[in-house]
């Protein structure tokens, strides 16, 4: 979610439309151990690694450190901590290192090192590409998940085609749009939140100008492409997208809903064009019984 000035944004269009494997991009590698610092696990993959922190035991934090000196961009967005303990148990096998908690399990395949996610019940839910994964090429920073027959998408901010996104591949940066004449796939006001059918959600915690890929490049692959900034992300687990909104607007704010009279007397032009004379005097009188307000 970045606001642009103009000579920036044709910055930013060149960056977006620049294909993201030049330069050569690198991927996380084989796992090499792990370790937990308080509430923090880090997954190592030979100089790379990726933490995982749970903020609830459906919410889970991820973020992709390419290299030892990666620094993790601090949140702008996510005003909830991490004081409340998750319980989480650990397992490991000859092939994988899971995280699991009363709601969800992360699962770390070690050769290469890969992500997916389950319930607590086993169901799967979502699971990095085995060719790709987490990715970075110069300053741009790359996820890419398997895409499920069952997946479609939803969310992403203001957007003039469909309302399932699979199928389609967008901008997502916020800048402003007039007078357009047919529908546009980026518009005024972009969130990189995707809620999903299968029961998960993706909130993607970058403030770069970035590009959704839901199976457009690719029908088996669904991507999001950072051109700058490091990689964070929440998966979220819950069954509905109601619910998945209710966990995201818990992590990220609720804005209060203001009374009624802060709104002011706001008809349309047609009221006026229809009513006349004493009538309008009556819309007029009947606003405080409306619970709104005359003053100014």
């Amino acid at each position: 979610m970045t606001f642009l000035r103009p000579i920036a944004l044709l910055g930013a269009v060149v960056i977006l439309t620049t294909p993201f494997l030049c330069p050569a991009q690198s991927l996380l590698g084989n796992y090499t151990g792990y370790a937990v610092s308080g509430r923090t696990i880090t997954v190592d993959a030979d100089t790379a690694a990726v933490q995982i922190l749970f903020y609830q035991p459906d919410i889970v934090r991820v973020d992709f450190l390419p290299s030892p000196s990666t620094i993790i961009d601090p949140s702008l967005v996510v005003i909830q901590d991490t004081a409340s303990p998750v319980p989480v148990s650990i397992a490991e096998t000859d092939s994988t290192l899971s995280f699991s908690t009363s709601a969800l399990r992360v699962v770390f395949t070690k050769a290469p090192l890969r992500i997916s996610f389950q319930t607590s019940a086993g169901t799967s839910l979502l699971a990095e590409s085995p060719a790709t994964g987490l990715a970075a090429a110069g300053p741009s920073r790359r996820m890419a998940f398997v895409l499920s027959p069952e997946d479609h998408f939803y969310g992403t901010g203001e957007r003039g085609t469909s309302l399932d996104k699979r199928g389609q591949t967008f901008q997502s940066y916020n800048t402003q749009h007039f007078g357009y004449s047919q529908p546009l796939s980026t518009m005024n006001i972009n969130i990189p939140f995707l809620a999903s059918a299968r029961g998960y959600a993706l909130y993607i915690d970058n403030t770069y100008p970035g590009v959704f890929d839901l199976g457009a490049s690719d029908p088996g692959i669904f991507s999001y492409t950072a051109s700058g900034g490091e990689l964070s992300y929440y998966l979220i687990e819950a069954p509905t997208i109601a619910q998945q909104l209710e966990r995201y607007t818990w992590l990220t704010g609720r804005q209060p809903l203001p009374p009624r009279w802060a709104l002011g007397f706001i008809p349309a032009t047609r009221l006026f064009s229809i009513c006349t004379g004493s009538g309008r005097w009556e819309i007029w009188r009947g606003t405080p019984r409306r619970g709104h307000s005359r003053q100014r």
